[in-house]
């Protein structure tokens, strides 16, 4: 569902012409036709199934954007494995996700669409609605083997009162509504009837799954597994690459961490004993434990062959949830909600539309096609992994219409001017915000912002007194994009905890 409004979209190019470079992706090469072999009698040409990638996408929970050794910012953080990644492919510094809250950001990697255009707009409008088109059936439809591993968080769960009200409005509050649905209907919303082949979902021992650690396969339903919940997810995703090498595969491999509750294998805790603050000693633990996982799928990569043509991703799905103060409270007290992982040097955490809450770790990887290492420093989204997956395993271009993101192989091989010239939109509770180069436009109630993202602090002071006529177009631009959406603009004024954070975060910027 790209949307753009011809009118405003010639006038915010032309005003930021200065810093939007050569426009277009980079043009395909052109092929001599005297270089090209000669037809035989009988053609064996390397069918297009042999050249299709592998494809996986690493989703870390409430990871911040602190927290890869890789980055250069912690220098407590130890993800060796996620960093040689990032040291053999593509680091992007400017990496989002669509929302700062686990439902919509993992709604958007499912359906490469923006959350809000199927009404996912925040964690109480789970579950994602059924007839959506996930981008498993998309890959399927290219002929992948497709597989939903760890954390899926798109079915029905307790937080999901707009589908409650609907379906089972007498069911009272308080209660155990999820266990008042029959499973008949509560599995049309998992992994399996939503267009993935395999599945290893859940989040600490149990799982809906089509397999389990030993390899052995089964039609889905619940199991429960020993192994620590980290652990576990990194078990299946080696295992699904181990027994499906020999086809294209697409898997998004969700590990349940740094999330709360804070829990880490005793191996990664000791690695970490002499950090004396709690809460960060156990998400530097979970992030190594996440690490050895990643290490592992790498290796059974490697093992089967298939590594130079795999495309792999690493993203966090929001910013870190810091409490603002970042208090060192019993890693048990689920009141406090920093999960000891850190979003500097970004303002703002989980939640929020600011940089803290979006911008997160992002990295790209593969060998076949990114020969030389490289660090993005353009704006680039969640939305453009699956959209860049999608066009290389050569998916019909009826099936990526649809889509809201763009082809990242040009910008992370080449040119990467283009995506200066496309807009990234965001909206959540009372706030919403556009990017469009370097400029970020942030609404949130009746407090507006105009953040110029070159500068070394970024989102401490607004411009937008002295670009009131760039923050105009920005601003209809995002009103535009809104109007699209299934919900309308919330015209509420800002809840308790917008007010807290962005009177904590923001005192004096607007």
């Amino acid at each position: 569902m790209k949307v753009i409004n011809l009118t405003v979209w010639v006038l915010a190019t032309v005003l930021l012409s200065a810093c939007s470079g050569d426009e277009g992706e980079a043009s395909p090469p052109i092929v001599d036709e005297e270089e090209l072999p000669p037809i035989t009698e009988e053609p064996s040409p390397e069918t297009p199934e042999d050249n299709k990638p592998n494809i996986i996408v690493f989703f870390t929970d409430d990871q911040g954007y602190a927290d890869l050794g890789v980055q250069g910012i912690r220098n407590d953080i130890v993800t060796p494995n996620i960093d040689q990644l990032a040291s053999a492919g593509v680091r992007m510094t400017h990496g989002y996700v669509t929302s700062p809250q686990c439902t919509p950001s993992r709604a958007a990697l499912v359906t490469g669409q923006y959350p809000q255009v199927h009404g996912v707009d925040d964690n109480r409008y789970n579950p994602l609605p059924l007839g959506v088109e996930t981008v498993a059936e998309k890959f399927s439809a290219a002929g992948y083997r497709t597989a939903a591993v760890g954390k899926w968080n798109l079915d029905i769960d307790e937080n999901s009162h707009e589908w409650f009200a609907l379906n089972y409005p007498g069911l009272a509050q308080g209660s155990n509504k999820v266990g008042a649905v029959p499973e008949s209907v509560k599995e049309q919303y998992y992994p399996t009837s939503r267009g993935f082949d395999e599945s290893f979902s859940g989040y600490g021992n149990k799982y809906w799954a089509t397999f389990d650690l030993s390899g052995a396969t089964f039609s889905p339903k619940w199991i429960t597994v020993s192994d620590h919940r980290i652990d576990a997810v990194s078990k299946a995703a080696v295992n699904f690459v181990e027994r499906n090498y020999e086809e294209p595969f697409f898997m998004q491999v969700t590990h349940y961490a740094p999330h709360i509750p804070l829990s880490a294998p005793d191996r990664s805790l000791e690695q970490f004993s002499h950090v004396d603050n709690l809460r960060r000693r156990y998400a530097l633990a979970m992030m190594a434990a996440v690490d050895d996982g990643v290490g592992s799928v790498v290796e059974a990569l490697k093992h089967k062959g298939i590594y130079e043509n795999t495309l792999i991703f690493f993203i966090s799905d929001n910013g870190a949830p810091t409490g603002m103060v970042q208090k060192d409270a019993p890693v048990n007290d689920l009141s406090e909600p920093w999960n000891g992982s850190l979003n500097t040097p970004l303002l703002g955490e989980k939640g929020m539309l600011t940089e803290g809450g979006v911008r997160v770790p992002f990295i790209a990887h593969w060998p076949a096609k990114i020969p030389t290492p490289k660090v993005l420093e353009k704006p680039v989204s969640v939305l453009d992994a699956v959209y860049t997956g999608l066009v290389h395993a050569g998916s019909a271009q009826s099936d990526l219409n649809s889509l809201d993101g763009v082809d990242l192989l040009p910008a992370m091989t080449g040119d990467d001017a283009y995506l200066d010239d496309r807009p990234l939109f965001f909206r959540f509770w009372q706030q919403s915000a556009v990017r469009l180069g370097k400029w970020k436009f942030l609404k949130v109630g009746d407090r507006e912002y105009l953040f110029n993202l070159d500068t070394d602090a970024p989102e401490q002071s607004s411009v937008l007194t002295e670009q009131k006529e760039l923050a105009g177009v920005l601003k209809e631009q995002l009103l535009h994009w809104s109007s699209t959406l299934k919900r309308p603009v919330n015209q509420q004024g800002l809840n308790p905890q917008e007010i807290k954070w962005y009177d904590y975060y923001l005192p004096d910027a607007h």
